[in-house]
């Protein structure tokens, strides 16, 4: 048991099942009862998305960025996956999971503004077509 779920126990009592007990602070070494919440998985996403700590550019172990996720997509039209990846030194995998859309799918900000001032001639990302599937044996 980790030292953060110990401390909420000693707290306020039993954790029910299915729940984590999350860190307000988003240090993970914190025990500090006031700083600890309960949320299921997804609270603890969303938590992690809303505070920029979680996903994208903003993780410290990105291999791409947004401008690389719309690139790839785009050349997936064109080139097989094999030849993506190894364009950008990236895995089968990752081209795969950001051409179907399980990575790199959330339109940043500052990419949604450029699709709205689109029409002033500002170059826009290739649109997502969410209809598109690849499958590592058929590239």
């Amino acid at each position: 048991m980790t030292a953060h779920r110990a401390a909420w126990i000693l707290t306020h009592g039993e954790i029910p099942e299915g729940m984590l007990v999350c860190h307000k602070c988003d240090n993970r070494l914190c025990v500090n009862p006031d700083h600890l919440f309960l949320g299921t998985n997804a609270d603890n996403m969303r938590d992690a998305v809303a505070k920029r700590r979680a996903g994208g550019i903003h993780n410290h172990t990105a291999k791409i960025n947004w401008n690389i996720a719309d690139l790839i997509r785009s050349l997936s039209y064109s080139m097989k996956v094999k030849e993506i990846a190894g364009l950008f030194g990236l895995s089968r995998g990752l081209v795969l999971d950001v051409i179907n859309g399980r990575t790199w799918k959330q339109v940043p900000i500052e990419l949604e503004e450029q699709f709205k001032r689109s029409s002033l001639g500002i170059s826009s990302p290739t649109p997502r077509r969410k209809d598109r599937k690849v499958k590592l044996l058929g590239r």
